[in-house]
């Protein structure tokens, strides 16, 4: 009975934010996606098409519930989360062209789900962080990579760990306050749609100086007493 709640409340998931297909590769080939068609009680399978709709095949066939289908980069595999006779949802992988049955990946007790493939980043990486401080804040600049937006870190010793300070949509982000005579470390991270970090940058460092008072104009003179 655990396992009939447990597999309920998995598939409602599955249907309000996880029925939906995803290409396979760099998407310019087949769609991937689950289908209750054919499957089994109810249940889901795994299905690929082509881009414009035609040609569908059915790659898994199971008693109980396939889903979360996600394409490998180069558009071969398809790693999914399946519900098996243990009740317990495990990961699993299959040929794209289902020229092979599917290898199970995880065994249970434990709940493995939503499996996503890594892909290489889709913006670039800074290289050309600057920091530039005065004696109150420390300006930071670097180029545009195209990123959805920037995370920044700052540290007290060179190689981290780094302490997340703010993020910004823009190239330029000032860290305020910090204290005369400190070493300051900095790295940005791209972040893409999703929200997850790309990679790091290069680290800038500066050390805050103090502030120089403004001299006087020089033709500014006292104003003799009077007498």
């Amino acid at each position: 009975m655990k396992g009939d709640g447990m597999k309920k409340m998995f598939l409602i998931l599955f249907l309000l934010a996880l029925c939906v297909g995803t290409t396979t590769g760099d998407g310019s080939g087949q769609i991937v996606f689950m289908s209750s068609a054919t499957g089994s009680l109810g249940g889901f399978e795994i299905w690929v098409m082509d881009a414009d709709g035609t040609g569908p095949v059915q790659l898994t066939t199971n008693t109980e519930w396939d889903g979360q289908p996600d394409g490998s980069p180069d558009g071969s595999k398809i790693v999914y989360a399946s519900w098996g006779d243990d009740d317990t949802w495990d990961l699993w992988v299959v040929n794209a062209d289902g020229s092979n049955p599917p290898v199970q990946l995880t065994t249970g007790p434990a709940y493995e789900y939503s499996p996503t493939w890594l892909r290489e980043p889709e913006t670039e990486c800074i290289n050309d962080l600057q920091a530039v401080s005065d004696c109150d804040s420390v300006h930071l600049s670097w180029t545009d990579t195209g990123a959805c937006r920037y995370n920044v870190y700052r540290s007290m010793v060179s190689g981290g760990p780094y302490d997340f300070l703010g993020y910004t949509t823009n190239v330029v982000y000032d860290d305020s306050p910090v204290v005369v005579g400190t070493t300051y470390y900095y790295v940005v991270r791209t972040v893409d749609p999703a929200g997850m970090e790309i990679c790091q940058s290069n680290e800038a460092s500066t050390t805050v100086s103090e502030c120089v008072p403004e001299s006087p104009h020089p033709c500014y003179r006292l104003s003799p007493s009077p007498g």
